[in-house]
């Protein structure tokens, strides 16, 4: 089943996050280099609701 990233992208940017969506359902995070871990767990935890 295919989905648009769209509405997933505009989740996540209320969230915080912000996201790209290609190919139409595809959500792309590009984090810096030089994220650290205290920043990773606090998108990953944005993601994981926006997912859910």
């Amino acid at each position: 089943m295919d989905r648009s990233a769209r509405p997933y992208c505009e989740a996540l940017k209320i969230e915080g996050v912000l996201a790209k969506e290609t190919h139409e359902n595809v959500v792309r995070l590009l984090p810096p280099l030089t994220i650290t871990r205290e920043q990773l767990d606090w998108a990953i935890e944005r993601v994981g609701r926006v997912l859910s």
